[in-house]
């Protein structure tokens, strides 16, 4: 059973060591960033009857998003997406 489990792991080492070769015939890169602002008054019904007096709030908040689309040989298609998101 040892045996059989240090070949596997040398036939999995040897798999991941080769080398894998594609033709990429085309790469389309494409995203968007957005950022928007905000402004609240008397957004919270409650905090504005307790204080008596206007609240306000504000805030940024940003998106930014980028695709990589890869053609590969035929009938391959790679999409990679990256996405993030904040509040300033």
């Amino acid at each position: 059973m040892k045996k059989l489990g240090i070949v596997i792991g040398l036939v999995t080492l040897a798999a991941m060591a080769t080398q894998s070769l594609a033709d990429v015939q085309n790469i389309r890169l494409s995203g968007d960033i957005r950022v928007r602002g905000y402004y609240f008054n008397n957004a919270s019904l409650l905090k504005a009857l307790e204080s008596e007096k206007d609240v306000e709030d504000s805030f940024i908040t940003q998106r930014t998003r980028v695709s990589l689309e890869a053609d590969l040989e035929d009938h391959v298609l790679v999409v990679v997406g990256l996405r993030a998101e904040g509040v300033w």
